[in-house]
């Protein structure tokens, strides 16, 4: 086994960023961005709604569906930056925001729409995408730092990157981890003397924790 490495009971661990349970939630909101500024666009720019129209809409959709599965943006997000969340976005949006316009370049007959209404949705479109996850994050944050959502984790390895990764998660509480001790095979004679007071365990004990459901 090696070292320093959260446990969870997937075997995929916190720091890999497995599947939120939000990632439906996220998928559904951002269609419903999308599709709603695209018809409110259309509307108040008294623009008709015709099947022309719906298919560069079905284009955006289906173009950026693939980046955001390319990107993995509907991970979980608990340890990355705010920063980090907001680039990945905005990089698939401009993907297929890209092959949208291409789409309306190359075929304008079936694409009757002015650039302003095209680039107007596109703008408005990445802006919502953006804010409403920067908004729901800082939601989650506030939840977690109230002791809701949260996941135990443990360290293997008590080491100098293992004591850093465990203060970590001490420290950001908005990541909602609660930090349960560090597990080593080493004697307490053999552990350094900061580290040995936080020591909960032998990593069998660690392994028993994660079948039990104890941490996660």
């Amino acid at each position: 086994m090696g070292a320093e490495k959260i446990l969870s009971m997937s075997n995929k661990g916190i720091i890999q960023n497995n599947k939120s349970s939000f990632s439906t939630l996220y998928r559904l909101v951002d269609m419903l961005l999308i599709t709603s500024i695209f018809f409110t666009m259309l509307i108040i720019l008294n623009v008709k709604i015709d099947s022309d129209v719906m298919g560069l809409l079905f284009v955006n959709i289906v173009s950026y569906n693939l980046c955001a599965e390319a990107l993995d943006l509907y991970r979980s997000w608990r340890t990355a930056s705010t920063t980090i969340m907001i680039r990945s976005v905005t990089i698939g949006w401009m993907i297929s925001a890209f092959v949208t316009s291409t789409f309306a370049y190359l075929f304008p007959s079936l694409v009757h729409l002015d650039n302003f209404v095209v680039i107007s949705w596109l703008v408005i479109s990445v802006v919502a995408l953006t804010s409403w996850r920067v908004a729901f994050r800082q939601i989650l944050f506030h939840h977690r730092r109230q002791g809701h959502n949260s996941r135990k984790a443990i360290v293997i390895g008590a080491t100098a990157s293992g004591y850093s990764l465990s203060n970590q998660i001490i420290d950001n509480e908005r990541l909602g981890i609660k930090f349960s001790g560090i597990y080593d095979d080493r004697t307490i004679e053999r552990i350094p003397h900061e580290f040995s007071n936080q020591i909960a365990g032998n990593i069998e004990d660690a392994i028993n924790k994660a079948k039990n459901g104890e941490i996660d």
